[in-house]
């Protein structure tokens, strides 16, 4: 439903650029692949970066010890998915024997 709004709000901005201001279908069309490309890009790049993210926090805390990763767990000060990284971290050493038990 929302794409259908979105194409007709895009659809409807670029006839009233057409009429209203002379602007030729080509450059409409350009306009609009340039916008689509860069919004692609932007998010990719942000997929990027969370990625990253991602693995940075999962590096850092398979360094940790049992303790640390309860006190990380538990405290609340850290972002939910930090602590929720440190619970999966716990989980995983505890099914592979190495854990707190």
């Amino acid at each position: 439903m929302s794409f259908i709004v979105l194409v007709i709000l895009v659809g409807g901005g670029a006839w009233i650029a057409h009429a209203k201001f002379h602007v030729s279908w080509g450059q409409v069309w350009g306009s609009i692949g340039a916008v689509a490309f860069l919004l692609v890009r932007w998010a990719f790049k942000q997929e990027h970066e969370e990625h990253q993210q991602v693995h940075e926090r999962v590096r850092r805390l398979s360094t940790y010890n049992n303790e640390e990763l309860k006190d990380h767990a538990n405290n609340y000060s850290y972002s939910p998915q930090e602590r929720s990284a440190a619970r999966h971290e716990l989980e995983e050493r505890r099914k592979n024997g190495t854990g707190p038990f």
